[in-house]
């Protein structure tokens, strides 16, 4: 009750608590009402006692209490659906979060640091033409140092925002093969592999990174709006390049379908491995995604 109660859902709560006070009440009917028998306590309390002081015999109650049982157990199934529900939102605020991370991180990198890198270059240049122990030169001199500090806490933010990352550094196969081993996918949708793909060959932890970040992507997708049964995902080398093919049987994109967060993350990734990824309609949803193996270009 108490992994229920977290999913703050009192209604099925209750319903649970009416099915296993039921479940209680069928058990004394069932099991603390014999037939009449020759010994204590059967010779007492029986099926006969029983419908001699109720006026109704006890299989009557019984059969009004498995209905009730089979009712509230029905009725609290719905729990799956809210669990379900609750995993996919998990999902996203993950993808999200990751993403998100990996944008400011981007973003850092190429503007911030670059900006305030080349500020410091401009002062060096201008503290040279300056005249020695002048003020001038002595002001550029801080000036440089306040920057070239800036630059060191801003390589520190880039560090600890790519520490929450996971690295991945185990072989392409393998890492596909534990996403789909995932429990939390397991349990809400069947994954079937077609992976032929080398194990000799290694991408980089970024380019991993990034292309376990766009299958985590389409899976999720999938669980949440698809509406699949099972979704397949297939592997292949193609000699300098790899494809990567996720097709589930769902109900496929919308006739007005507009790119969202999820599916836009997706192709900026696909960019950052200068690979393409392509996205259509045919009973269900197919994604492709081809990527070279190396990194050389990026």
């Amino acid at each position: 009750m108490e992994r229920i109660a977290s999913l703050h859902v009192p209604k099925i709560a209750r319903t649970f608590q009416a099915a296993g006070y039921s479940i209680a009440v069928y058990a004394v009917l069932a099991g603390l009402i014999p037939p009449p028998v020759k010994f204590f306590p059967g010779n007492i309390l029986n099926s006969d006692t029983f419908t001699q002081f109720t006026g109704i015999p006890p299989w009557i109650f019984r059969s009004v209490i498995a209905l009730v049982i089979t009712v509230t157990i029905t009725r609290a199934l719905e729990i799956f659906e809210v669990e379900t529900q609750s995993r996919i939102e998990e999902l996203e605020q993950q993808q999200i979060i990751t993403a998100e991370r990996e944008r400011y991180a981007r973003e850092l990198h190429d503007g911030a640091i670059q900006k305030v890198y080349t500020a410091g270059l401009l002062v060096e240049s201008a503290s040279r033409i300056a005249e020695p122990e002048s003020e001038i030169s002595k002001r550029l001199g801080r000036a440089v140092g306040v920057l070239n500090d800036t630059i060191a806490d801003l390589r520190q933010n880039l560090v600890e925002l790519h520490a929450h990352t996971q690295t991945e550094t185990e072989p392409l196969p393998v890492l596909l093969q534990k996403l789909a081993n995932a429990s939390h996918y397991k349990t809400m949708i069947k994954i079937v592999l077609d992976i032929n793909l080398p194990i000799s060959k290694h991408l980089t932890p970024r380019r991993t990174n990034h292309i376990m970040a766009i299958v985590n992507e389409a899976f999720a997708n999938t669980v949440r709006h698809a509406q699949a049964q099972e979704v397949h995902l297939a592997a292949r080398n193609l000699g300098t390049d790899f494809e990567i093919t996720i097709r589930d049987d769902g109900i496929g994109l919308p006739d007005n379908f507009k790119a969202g967060y999820g599916l836009s993350n997706m192709r900026d990734r696909a960019r950052l491995l200068n690979g393409t990824i392509t996205c259509k309609k045919d009973n269900g949803t197919i994604i492709f995604v081809t990527a070279p193996w190396a990194d050389e270009k990026l």
